[in-house]
C-alpha cells in the first residue's frame, strides 16, 4: 500500500511540474506577441509622420509642381514671375535720347517669353491705330471658325461702300455685289492690308462699336490696360493692348495657326522684318497720317513679342527696323 501510495504521489508532482513548464510557456508567446504588436503600432506612427510631413511641404510650397513616370527621376517645374528688365530699360532710355524721342511720340513694349523679362515705356499713350486694328477682327472671325459658327468658306457680301484704296487683290478681283469667302478676305486682310476686305469684314460685325469692346477678352488683366471713352468709336491703340493681343495669339497657336501664318508672309523686308532674315517674325504694321507702328512675335531663340509705336517720328519705318535688330541681338546675347 505504501508503494502505491508513493508512485501516486510521484505522478501527481509530474503533472504539476507539466503544468508549470507549460504557463511559462504561455507565458513567453503572450509576451513576445505583444512586443510585435507594439513595434508595428510604432511603425505606423512613423509612416503617418512621414505622410503628414510631405503633405505639409506641398502645402508649403503650392507653385511646384512633380511629375513622375516610372523609371523617370522627378520632374519639378517652378513658374517664372514677370519681371522688369532694366537691361532693356537702359537700351529704350538710350534709343529715346538718340532720337528726340518723347512721351508725346513712342511707345514700346518687349516680353521674351522664356526668361519672362519684360519692359513697357509709355504705355498708356494712346495712338491711332492704323492698320494694326486688323489683328484683333481677324481674331473674332478665328474664334468664330473655331466654335463652328462660320467657316472658312462661309462669303461675306461685298458692298460699293466697303471699298477703299490701298494694297490688296479685293477690289481688283471682285465686284460690288460679290460674295467673298472668309478665308480670302482674312488672307488680304493680313498680308497685303487690304483695306476693303477689312471694311467687308468689319461692316459684317456691325461696325467698331459693336466688335470692339469683344477684343478686350484677349488681355490679361495683369497688363493693367485702361481704356479711354472713345477706344469704342476711334480706332485707337496702345502699347498695353498690343502686347496683350499679341501676348494671347502666342499661348493660342493652334486657334490662331492660320493668322500666324498670315503674319509670318506679311510686308517682307520692312519694319520690325526688314533686318531680321533668319528668325520667323509674325506682326502687322499700321501707317496712317504720321502714326507708324508695327508690334508683332519674333521666333528666335529665345521667342519674344515686341512692338513700337509712333506719331510724327522721322522716318519711323527705319527706326522700328533698328529697333528691332537691336532687340534681336540682345535677345541673342542672352541666350549664349
Amino acid at each position: 500500500m505504501e508503494g502505491h501510495s508513493r508512485r501516486k504521489r510521484l505522478e501527481e508532482n509530474r503533472k504539476k511540474v507539466k503544468i508549470k513548464v507549460l504557463s511559462v510557456f504561455i507565458c513567453l508567446f503572450l509576451v513576445m506577441l505583444v512586443l510585435q504588436l507594439t513595434s508595428r503600432e510604432e511603425d505606423n506612427k512613423e509612416q503617418e509622420t512621414s505622410v503628414a510631413i510631405e503633405e505639409d511641404e506641398n502645402e508649403e510650397n503650392p507653385e511646384t509642381e512633380e511629375t513622375k513616370t516610372e523609371g523617370e527621376e522627378v520632374e519639378v517645374v517652378v513658374d517664372i514671375e514677370p519681371s522688369e528688365s532694366e537691361e532693356v530699360k537702359s537700351l529704350i532710355e538710350t534709343i529715346k535720347l538718340d532720337n528726340s524721342l518723347t512721351v508725346d511720340n513712342f511707345s514700346f513694349f518687349y516680353y521674351n517669353l522664356k526668361t519672362k523679362e519684360y519692359y513697357l515705356d509709355n504705355g498708356d499713350k494712346w495712338f491711332t491705330a492704323a492698320s494694326t486694328t486688323k489683328v484683333p477682327i481677324a481674331m473674332l472671325y478665328y474664334d468664330k471658325v473655331n466654335s463652328k459658327e462660320v467657316t472658312f468658306d462661309t462669303t461675306y457680301l461685298y458692298r460699293s461702300s466697303d471699298y477703299e484704296e490701298g494694297d490688296g487683290m479685293t477690289a481688283y478681283t471682285y465686284d460690288a455685289g460679290d460674295s467673298i469667302t472668309l478665308s480670302f478676305l482674312l488672307e488680304q486682310m493680313i498680308e497685303k492690308s487690304d483695306n476693303t476686305a477689312t471694311n467687308v469684314l468689319t461692316n459684317a460685325l456691325g461696325g467698331r462699336a459693336k466688335y470692339i469692346g469683344d477684343t478686350l477678352k484677349y488681355v490679361d488683366e495683369k497688363i493693367g490696360l485702361q481704356v479711354p471713352e472713345n477706344f469704342y468709336n476711334e480706332n485707337i491703340t496702345s502699347a498695353k493692348y498690343g502686347l496683350g493681343i499679341m501676348n494671347y495669339i502666342y499661348n493660342h497657336p493652334e486657334e490662331y495657326a492660320g493668322l500666324i501664318d498670315h503674319m509670318k508672309k506679311s510686308s517682307y523686308g520692312s519694319y520690325l522684318k526688314k533686318y531680321i532674315t533668319d528668325y520667323d517674325v509674325a506682326h502687322k504694321y499700321g501707317s496712317y497720317e504720321g502714326n507708324i507702328h508695327d508690334y508683332g512675335i519674333v521666333y528666335g531663340k529665345e521667342p519674344y513679342l515686341i512692338g513700337v509705336f509712333t506719331k510724327s517720328v522721322p522716318d519711323a519705318e527705319e527706326l522700328i527696323a533698328n529697333i528691332s535688330l537691336q532687340f534681336l541681338n540682345l535677345t541673342l546675347q542672352e541666350t549664349n
